[in-house]
């Protein structure tokens, strides 16, 4: 079967050649003390990739303003007297507005994918390569997947919140723009209930961040065990274990469950709380504009412009507050757990490290004699701790690494 080639727009192919330039991104350059600070970072990885984001939504926004008052203004024009210029100009100059708008928004939508898609690529390479020179020994295998995997996906889609709450920014900027001459109050009015919006926004934040926090880790448990389970399933197997394994699993993945739950319910009460600011706002401000119209200080087509702008202006903005709020959460939330790794994956002991006086006080320390000797480590820490000592006691003899456990 022949795949045809997609169609690559000129307005963005240009920043996806056929060979993809080499990650020059080093996983150590990052603030992961600072979670928040290190999650904008990440956030404005690959410049060209945002700032041609922001520029084309910012310019494909007030085209949809634009196209209503076209409207608005036409369908008073025809009514008063129709002819074939009041008729034909407002269409074909709402189809070039339409026209500039959709190249804008694809071009937008283009450079929001790949910036997502390169921002997650350098970021898991930076922590393969992070992975590589440092000591594994105690950490979970589920862990590193996911959290490479999953996580790295979560701040590469943080690049969305550049898109559609950006093109509501400017998407109100003209519609203040196109309203003002007709209605300075509704003008006045609007870009308040949109600060409204973001106050009750930024309130209901905060729960949601908690949440999604919990809810990363308890799939990180769930997800991390399965990972486990099928990588040692012959021990499980020959250990006659799989039936507290499968037990094991379903408790945390009961818990994973009601921690997606609490999420979604979380989510919609904040979209229920902050949705209501913005729909009042909006009739109320339509409702103004018909009294004024009626009063004779506003026109019929300024007054179907209004009712056009008005209500997404301020009901899509929530949307769009609410959209950014939570791809913000899970980032964050996946922000600290790369951090978390990142801390654990510490570099390899240099030579000097491995002494003869830190192998001989470890051999005292622990009484190592000939013959057999058990350890039993009740914590993580303490395996850890175990998994350290191993890798310089290695240097004294020889181990058996599948017997290490």
């Amino acid at each position: 079967m022949i795949v045809p080639k997609y169609s690559r727009m000129r307005t963005w192919a240009w920043y996806l050649p056929e060979d993809s330039p080499p990650s020059t991104y080093a996983i150590d350059a990052t603030r992961w003390d600072s979670p928040a600070r290190a999650t904008l970072s990440l956030l404005g990885m690959h410049r060209t990739s945002v700032w041609m984001t922001l520029v084309c939504m910012l310019l494909s926004a007030p085209v949809g303003a634009a196209v209503s008052a076209v409207i608005g203004y036409a369908t008073e024009s025809v009514f008063s007297e129709l002819t074939w210029k009041s008729l034909l100009v407002p269409v074909l100059l709402t189809i070039l507005l339409l026209w500039f708008q959709w190249v804008a928004e694809s071009t937008a939508d283009a450079f929001t994918g790949m910036g997502a898609a390169r921002t997650t690529h350098d970021l898991r390479l930076g922590l393969l390569q992070r992975l590589l020179r440092s000591r594994t020994q105690g950490l979970n295998p589920g862990r590193l997947l996911n959290t490479m995997d999953e996580d790295s996906n979560n701040i590469g889609l943080l690049k969305e919140i550049l898109n559609f709450p950006v093109m509501m920014l400017g998407y109100v900027v003209g519609a203040v723009i196109v309203i003002a001459p007709a209605s300075p109050v509704v003008a006045i009015a609007l870009p308040v209930g949109v600060a409204l919006t973001m106050v009750v926004s930024y309130l209901t934040a905060k729960s949601l961040t908690k949440v999604t926090a919990v809810r990363r880790a308890n799939d990180n448990v769930a997800l991390s065990l399965a990972t486990d389970a099928a990588q040692g399933n012959r021990v499980v197997k020959g250990l006659g274990a799989g039936d507290i394994v499968a037990q094991r699993f379903a408790d945390v993945s009961s818990t994973a469950l009601e921690s997606m739950l609490k999420e979604v319910r979380t989510l919609t009460w904040t979209t229920l709380v902050r949705q209501m600011v913005p729909t009042a706002w909006a009739i109320g401000l339509v409702l103004y504009a018909i009294t004024r119209t009626y009063a004779g200080e506003i026109s019929t087509g300024a007054l179907m412009t209004i009712v056009m702008l008005v209500p997404p202006a301020l009901t899509s903005t929530g949307y769009s507050l609410g959209f950014l709020t939570q791809f913000y959460a899970r980032g964050l939330a996946s922000t600290q757990r790369i951090a978390e790794l990142v801390d654990d994956l510490q570099p390899h002991a240099t030579p000097a490290d491995s002494s003869e006086s830190n192998e001989e006080s470890i051999a005292t320390a622990f009484n190592l004699r000939e013959g057999l000797t058990v350890w039993q480590p009740k914590t993580a820490e303490g395996r850890h701790r175990i998994a350290e000592d191993l890798e310089l006691l290695g240097s004294m003899g020889a181990l058996c690494p599948p017997h290490q456990v």
